[in-house]
């Protein structure tokens, strides 16, 4: 009888300790930022959540776990599309920026074992070290419901921190230059990566026009320094537009030798602007005789940089001159002398 009853409690305390251990798991969450947890405005940074399972005796089952990831307003998740760190049989519940829930969906969770989670985050706002959160909570098919039993609620969240510094910001530009030595329709584009939030566009010295987008119209040939500001950070660069050399021409001339002759000669000598590369330049001219308000053409030729209009009475003449940006120079009042009859 007395074996009888020492075999009866061992029984009894053998079952306690097997009830004490069924179903026993303990879920863990810890969270940890790449670049000891420093981004600039704009760069992207990664949130590493380390999910496991301490037991000691139980699987987490698929679909129990859903840790909410929570940020601080200075930098925000990027869209779901874009968090590629999210193991295999894991699901991204929700993503409002500024927290993302996940869950186990179809990825139990042994004892002794852990899923490493990479969330991705991007820098908004300059903003000292601030904390962020992971926090396990638990449901049946990735909804609510209840616990795990056995779960220890101390290792149930985890903290750390995220600091937000000014981006390495850079501009880039294109730029249209005018046509024309000395005109003011030359153009500047420009570009930023870095900055974030309003910007404002500025150019010095402060000419043409400033659509405050990174357009400037309507600009002379010279050194120009461009720059972009989002109120905390700025940037700047400098652009130079270059003018063609000055198109410049000049004329001489021979009058007709006899009464009402017509062995007259008018001379151009073409230099600068920008010549033709080919056929039919380097720069075309155009003899006109009269005014410019009444005259008719008579001739045109290309030119190699000196051209001769021959055969010409006496009259008043100007020619017109173009290069290949058609860029005009007009030389006016050219006037070939009747000579006296004899």
């Amino acid at each position: 009888m007395k074996n009888f009853k020492i075999i009866m409690l061992f029984c009894i305390g053998a079952l306690f300790i097997a009830s004490k251990s069924f179903g026993q798991a303990n879920p863990y969450i810890n969270v940890l930022p790449s670049n000891s947890g420093i981004v600039s405005v704009g760069a992207t940074i990664d949130i590493v959540v380390t999910i496991g399972n301490t037991g000691p005796v139980s699987t987490v089952a698929s679909g129990k776990l859903r840790p909410l990831i929570q940020v601080p307003s200075s930098v925000t998740f990027l869209p779901s599309s874009q968090q590629v760190g999210v193991p295999t049989g894991w699901t991204i519940v929700s993503n409002t920026g500024s927290q993302i829930r996940v869950c186990n969906s179809a990825d139990p969770i042994p004892v002794n074992t852990s899923r490493t989670i990479i969330l991705k985050a991007q820098g908004v706002t300059v903003t000292p070290a601030q904390t962020f959160s992971g926090n396990l909570q638990f449901g049946n098919n990735c909804g609510t419901g209840p616990g795990v039993t056995g779960d220890v609620a101390t290792d149930n969240s985890a903290t750390s921190t995220i600091e937000v510094v000014a981006g390495s910001a850079t501009i880039s530009t294109t730029s249209t230059p005018n046509a024309c030595n000395g005109q003011q329709s030359a153009q500047i584009n420009a570009t930023q990566t870095g900055l974030t939030g309003t910007l404002a566009w500025s150019l010095n010295p402060t000419v043409g026009v400033n659509s405050n987008n990174g357009i400037f119209q309507n600009l002379a040939g010279g050194t120009y320094t461009v720059s972009v500001s989002n109120g905390s950070a700025s940037t700047s660069t400098v652009v130079t537009l270059t003018d063609p050399p000055v198109f410049s021409n000049t004329n001489s001339f021979v009058s007709p030798s006899c009464n009402n002759g017509a062995n007259g000669s008018v001379t151009i000598t073409s230099t600068g602007g920008t010549p033709y590369s080919g056929a039919p330049g380097p720069y075309m001219l155009e003899l006109w005789q009269g005014t410019p308000a009444s005259g008719t053409q008579i001739n045109a030729a290309a030119s190699t940089g000196v051209s001769a209009f021959s055969n010409l009475g006496a009259g008043q003449y100007f020619v017109r001159c173009k290069d290949s940006n058609a860029c005009i120079d007009t030389i006016f009042n050219i006037t070939l002398v009747n000579s006296p009859a004899i």
